[in-house]
C-alpha cells in the first residue's frame, strides 16, 4: 500500500486552523447540526483559534476525509477527561482504530484520568470494541414560548 492510499491522523495547530478551516467546516458541519444550536461554526472555530479545543484531521493522500474536535476538561474535583466534542467524516471502519490508539496516548500524555464523549446511540456499537461504557442518557425538552 502506499501512502497515498494510507489513513494519515494529525492534529493542526491553533495557529493554522485558519488556512485548514474551509476544507475542514464542510465536514464539521454535518456533525454540528446534531448540536442543537449550542455550538455553531463561528463559535466552535473561535475555540479551536484560541486553544480551548483542538483539531485532528483524517487524511488520505491530499483529501481530509474526517474530522475531530477535542477538549481536555478538568473538573472541580481536579479530575481531567478527554472529551471528545465532535467527530464526523467517511470510511470510519479504516482509521477508527489508529484514532482511539492515538486518542488513548493523547489522553495519557495530558494527564487525563479517562475519556468522554457525547454522541448519538450509534457510537454505542462502535466504541463497545475498545471497551467503553455508556454512563448516563441525556434528556432535552424544547419550551414552546408561542412565538
Amino acid at each position: 500500500m502506499t501512502s497515498e492510499q494510507e489513513h494519515k491522523i494529525s492534529t493542526v495547530d491553533a495557529a493554522l486552523v485558519p488556512y485548514v478551516w474551509p476544507r475542514v467546516e464542510p465536514i464539521l458541519s454535518r456533525a454540528l447540526v446534531h448540536s442543537n444550536d449550542r455550538i455553531d461554526r463561528k463559535s466552535q472555530f473561535d475555540s479551536l483559534i484560541n486553544g480551548t479545543d483542538h483539531l485532528w484531521v483524517i487524511t488520505k493522500g491530499d483529501e481530509i476525509v474526517a474530522t475531530v474536535i477535542l477538549q481536555i476538561a478538568t473538573y472541580p474535583t481536579g479530575i481531567k477527561m478527554l472529551l471528545c466534542l465532535f467527530c464526523a467524516g467517511k470510511d470510519f471502519a479504516l482509521w477508527g482504530d489508529d484514532l482511539h490508539e492515538k486518542l488513548v496516548s493523547f489522553a495519557a500524555e495530558n494527564n487525563c484520568t479517562g475519556m468522554e464523549l457525547t454522541g448519538r446511540k450509534g457510537w454505542t456499537r462502535l466504541l463497545r470494541q475498545w471497551n467503553w461504557k455508556t454512563e448516563y442518557t441525556v434528556f432535552r425538552k424544547d419550551i414552546d414560548y408561542g412565538i
